[in-house]
């Protein structure tokens, strides 16, 4: 039987050691939502732990036409466009209220 040593983690970021000032800044929030500190703990470490996980993403695509591309790129641009006329329409909706 041979087994397969597994590949050292690429970033270690992305580990609990990142969920620990999450925590302390999550309760720092609900203790008082107006802590600099607290938001500051908080929102470092969720950045930090979505760039973690993004840096440690690996991804290969397929040899595609130009073709593919082109209609890939329209349909996700087309519908990031109607997501964000979308988001538009509903401010305008809610500043004539």
């Amino acid at each position: 039987m041979t087994s397969k040593k597994s590949k050292p983690r690429a970033n270690p970021v992305t580990g609990g050691i990142i969920l620990i000032p999450l925590i302390i800044g999550i309760a720092m929030i609900f203790y008082d939502a107006r802590s600099a500190l607290g938001w500051l703990l908080a929102v470092g470490s969720l950045t930090g732990l979505v760039f973690g996980v993004i840096a440690s993403l690996s991804m290969s695509l397929r040899t595609m036409s130009a073709f593919e591309l082109i209609c890939i790129l329209v349909l996700a641009f087309g519908g990031l466009g109607l997501f964000l006329r979308s988001l538009r329409s509903q401010a305008r909706e809610e500043a004539a209220a």
